[in-house]
């Protein structure tokens, strides 16, 4: 009988995963269609062939299931069917030394030329990732090896700053729609905020990713030299999830100097691309020749929200809404109000300054 085996390596918190996932599926708490996982065992490299059942242990940090041994082997039954697939340590063994762990996937079945083994094996590989936690963490793109989890590293968003950003009621209710949508399931919406720098944007993304927080996938793109079609592809994996792409103008320019039609163009397919997927988008930009120019096309972005436009009526409002002590108020006045409408005050400098002036009075 002809043995075929097809065999993957993956990351290490791919492999982590992927165990996971099959201890999920061999205890019944998840469910595929086609595919069933039996019989766990576990071994390690140096124990003479000793196998037991295996034994999961339960991370309440990333909620997923891991094991501490080296290899881990089952019974997968795809319709009828029936492989082994393990999933273990290779140590790179260098003068006697260990140099590096690589995880390693592999499936084999008893088949001739052709059997389902590669298919299965991919599905476990792309599968493991939808059903693990990652579908409701935040993430960002630190490489180009997204589909491999290599590209990516978890953003602890309960360190934000919780300081609100006030803006006008337009803005301001618009911003509630879309943290609604997520929250309500609603349909995906795509926002891009543009003003200069200073104008809240970043700390506005900021305060809609902490309310959006492990509500679905957050994926924050640091990489300028990410594909978007990497990113397509790995965002298919999940049922919903949130792309955020802070200063997006400088995906597309060559040293800041101008815009890479290139870049761009691939940019704008995987937007154009997007309009019927549930994927979020929270984007922003200082550059209002990119708005004009590229984005402003109906449909591309559901809301195009301009944080210049800020008028004298509205300082007073933030002052407002920031203290009722009379003092405080007191000092804002017409002129205080009209220097800093001249000067184009941003929010977030009139929030630091509302904070300045009450520490004073206080002190």
């Amino acid at each position: 009988m002809k043995y075929k085996e097809y065999r993957k390596t993956v990351p290490y918190l791919h492999y982590q995963i992927i165990l996971n996932y099959l201890y999920l599926l061999n205890n019944e708490i998840i469910q595929e269609e086609f595919l069933w996982v039996t019989d766990l065992i576990e071994y390690q490299s140096n124990n003479n062939g000793i196998f037991r059942p295996a034994r999961f242990y339960f991370n309440e940090v990333n909620k997923m299931y891991f094991t501490d041994t080296d290899n881990i082997c089952g019974i997968i039954k795809y319709f009828n069917e029936e492989y082994v697939f393990t999933a273990g340590i290779i140590h790179d063994i260098f003068e006697g030394e260990c140099e590096s762990k690589i995880p390693v996937c592999s499936i084999v079945s008893k088949k001739g030329s052709y059997d389902s083994g590669d298919y299965i094996l991919n599905f476990i590989l792309e599968e493991s990732i939808k059903r693990s936690y990652i579908k409701k963490a935040a993430y960002c793109i630190t490489s180009k090896n997204i589909l491999s989890l290599e590209g990516i590293e978890q953003l602890d968003l309960t360190s934000l700053p919780s300081d609100e950003i006030y803006l006008p009621d337009y803005p301001r209710k618009q911003i509630m729609r879309f943290k609604k949508a997520i929250v309500q399931n609603g349909r995906a919406l795509r926002f891009l905020f543009y003003g200069k720098a200073g104008s809240g944007k970043s700390q506005i993304i900021n305060m809609i990713l902490k309310y959006v927080n492990k509500k679905l996938l957050i994926l924050k793109i640091l990489n300028l030299e990410i594909e978007f079609n990497d990113i397509k592809r790995f965002l298919s994996f999940f049922d919903r999830s949130l792309l955020v792409l802070d200063n997006v103008d400088m995906f597309f320019k060559d040293g800041n100097i101008k815009f890479s039609n290139d870049k761009l163009f691939k940019f704008l397919q995987f937007i154009d691309s997007m309009s019927h997927k549930n994927i979020f988008i929270l984007a922003s930009t200082n550059d209002k020749e990119f708005v004009d120019t590229v984005v402003a096309r109906p449909g591309r972005f559901d809301m195009i929200i301009n944080l210049d436009n800020i008028e004298l009526h509205n300082y007073l409002e933030l002052v407002k809404k920031e203290t009722d002590i009379p003092e405080i108020i007191n000092c804002f006045d017409n002129n205080m109000l009209k220097m800093m409408e001249e000067k184009k005050s941003y929010w977030c400098i009139c929030h630091k300054f509302d904070k300045t002036i009450k520490t004073r009075v206080y002190s």
